[in-house]
This record gives structure tokens, sequence and C-alpha cells, in this order.
């Protein structure tokens, strides 16, 4: 399938792949030869759509490990760690997901509660690392620093508070005798937009209504000039036969 994702690592020796339909995440070892097979293939359930990586100091001077992240197109963070690219390819993978037990789909509008974005942020030990995470609903994310270890999957609970619409503000409690049905939340593309000051467009009838108008205004004008000079010139001729 078409590439997704690439990456280069850190220490610039490997290159990470996805591709659209593909469930695995391909490790390419930086060479000369022009045609080369995968180093090693990172199997997933579904295809990536995000991936992340960070090196390893495994302590050898000829071998750095590598920890990859992948983030899965049903919003599954998938993290393997290895001292080695060999040592890489056979490591199960640590999972991070979201508990979504006992919230019926018909509660969130539009999308369930998925994670959007990782990031790793160091490794502590050879098999763990923090992990940046940013899940919940769009509209009120959640930001979360975890501690991952190597073989322990992690579930992560949907907080009901978010970041930029708290749902534990009921609207009953401060809309006093309003509506709450008049009441809009804005997503972040249209939160950008309504702080931009909106241009306003004129049709063909406004403009020509315009020009009109600024016509009849500079004819007025000439009009009241034009009398005014023959008012002048009258009364001169009046002064000189008189």
């Amino acid at each position: 399938g078409s590439v997704r994702c690439m990456l280069f690592t850190e220490e610039g020796k490997y290159v990470l792949s996805s591709a659209i339909g593909e469930r695995y995440v391909a490790v390419w070892r930086i060479e000369g030869a022009k045609k080369q097979s995968a180093s090693c293939v990172l199997a997933m359930e579904h295809p990536a759509v995000f991936l992340d990586s960070r090196c390893i100091d495994s302590g050898e001077h000829d071998e750095v490990g590598i920890c990859v992240l992948a983030i899965s197109e049903i919003a599954i963070c998938y993290l393997w760690f290895g001292n080695s690219i060999e040592e890489l390819c056979n490591t199960k993978p640590t999972k991070i997901s979201l508990s979504l037990e006992g919230m019926p789909s018909r509660n969130y509008k539009g999308a369930l509660p998925a994670i959007y974005a990782a990031k790793l942020q160091g490794i502590q030990k050879p098999a763990s690392g923090q992990v940046f995470l940013v899940y919940g609903l769009l509209v009120k994310p959640s930001f979360r620093k975890i501690l991952v270890h190597s073989g322990a999957d992690i579930k992560l609970n949907v907080s009901h508070d978010g970041v930029l619409l708290p749902m534990s503000q009921s609207l009953v409690k401060y809309k006093k005798g309003t509506n709450a049905q008049t009441a809009t939340a804005l997503d972040r593309a249209n939160a950008e937009e309504a702080l931009l000051p909106i241009p306003k467009v004129f049709d063909s009838h406004e403009k020509e209504k315009a020009f009109q108008n600024s016509l009849d205004k500079d004819v007025i004008d000439d009009f009241h000039r034009s009398s005014k000079d023959d008012s002048v010139e009258i009364e001169g001729i009046d002064m000189i036969f008189s």
C-alpha cells in the first residue's frame, strides 16, 4: 500500500514506515544497497497512523537499542522495546488503550473517546519509558504523562472533565432563564475562526447600489457648485449695468 508514515531513528541508522492497509510497522536499516528487505517487522492488529521512536543506550558500543511507538487506526497505542534490532523483532508489544466500559455510544455525539497523539519523552530503563498522551474527547481532551514498562498493558479511564469543556459544569446552574439550546460548543477549527474578523462580502447588487449613491452625490455636488458660480456671475452683471 501507499506509505502513510515514515520516520528516521535518532541515530540515523534505521527508518520506520507504515502503509495504508498494512498491519505492521517496518524497520529498515539504512545501507548503500538500492533494494533490500525490511530488517524487522512489528505486527499490529490494525494499520498504524502515527509513529515515534527513541534510542536506548544498551551499554554496547556497536549496537543501540530502539523503542518504537505506534498508534493504530482504532486509537490503540503500541510500544516495542529492544536492546538490539533482533530483540526488537522478537519482543511483544505493550498496549495502551482506553476503557470504554459503561459508556454507551449514544452519549457521545460524533465520536467515541480515543488516543489522538503520543510522544516518547525519555527512556529511563532499557524496558521502560515516559510517554506523553493526548486522549479523551476531541472537544475536551486530557493530557497525561505515564511510565510504561515493557509487557505491562495499560488501560486508561476516560475523565468526564476536560480541559476545554468540563462536563461537571451543568448548563442548568447558570442558564438563569435562558434556553440551554443556545449554548454552542466550538471545536478547535471553529474556535480559531471565531477569533478572526469576518470580512463583509458585497454582492453585485450592493456594489451597484453603492456606486449609484456615490455617483448621485457627485452630481448633486457639481449642481450646487455650478448654481453658486452662476449666481455670482449674475450678481456681477447686475452691478455693471447698475
